[in-house]
């Protein structure tokens, strides 16, 4: 009976530890599972959040674009505000767009959703003189541009009675920017030439003034004179009475935007 029994008890030992072991890893198994089911909302939350920063870097490989990607990139302000400042050939002489308006299209559509707000101020006839200080420094200071992209007026200075010589031209440049700048500190400015003509003498005698003393103001420059054409039966095609037609103004916006978002 006793050898009966011994080797019986032996072997429900052998079978309840061979059962436990398969219970418990059954258990752990199942342990593991829920840890993981509990686990991929987390995982899924890690994911969208990846895919929004790679949404957000393809905005910001948009912005890094041009002169305006490396200002947005500095400045994450969300409301942006650009002023257009200079004469009427900031307008074109035919029935189409000024180049401002073409650039801040051209604009618009690259930074989207991004919006910046623009405004024009046209000063006609007026030259960058003391006048010039008086009249329009406080509606732009007023408008508080974050931006102000100003035309030189040095086609004016030539086309005055009196001819406002190179030098005394960019000392009023210079007077009028820091005033600007005194006032609203933050402000951008990017200064460009005023149109070229087809037959000058003493007016490209003042831009050549203006291209070499730029860098001591207080703005960007951006020289769109190389853009245009040399030959003046070419380039007269782009101008009516000196001043943009249609074709000018498109001309020069394309030039400005290569600058401004790298087109």
């Amino acid at each position: 009976m006793k050898k009966t029994v011994f080797p019986l008890l032996i072997v429900l030992s052998l079978a309840g530890i061979i059962f436990s072991h398969f219970y418990y890893q059954n258990q752990v198994e199942e342990i593991a599972n829920q840890a993981v089911n509990r686990t991929s909302p987390t995982s899924t939350a890690s994911t969208n959040q990846e895919e929004q920063q790679q949404d957000e870097g393809t905005d910001i490989e948009i912005y890094e674009q041009g002169w305006l990607g490396n200002f947005l990139q500095l400045n994450d302000q969300q409301e942006h505000h650009v002023l257009f400042f200079g004469s009427d050939s900031l307008e074109s002489t035919g029935s189409g767009q000024g180049w401002p308006e073409i650039v801040m299209e051209e604009t618009s559509a690259a930074i989207d959703p991004l919006a910046i707000q623009t405004d024009l101020v046209i000063v006609d006839s007026d030259t960058i003189s003391s006048n010039v200080t008086d009249k329009w420094l406080d509606d732009i200071i007023e408008a508080e541009p974050t931006i102000l992209i100003a035309e030189s007026l040095t086609l004016n200075d030539n086309s005055h009675a009196e001819t406002i010589p190179p030098q005394e031209s960019v000392e009023y440049l210079n007077e009028f920017f820091t005033d600007l700048k005194n006032e609203l500190p933050e402000l951008e400015i990017i200064l460009v030439p005023s149109n070229p003509l087809v037959q000058a003498s003493f007016y490209p005698i003042q831009i050549n003034a203006l291209n070499q003393q730029a860098d001591s103001l207080p703005v960007h420059y951006f020289d769109h004179w190389p853009y245009w054409p040399e030959e003046p039966a070419e380039r007269d095609l782009l101008l009516t009475n000196g001043k943009p037609n249609d074709d000018g103004q498109q001309l020069w916006a394309d030039a400005f935007l290569e600058f401004f978002i790298d087109s």
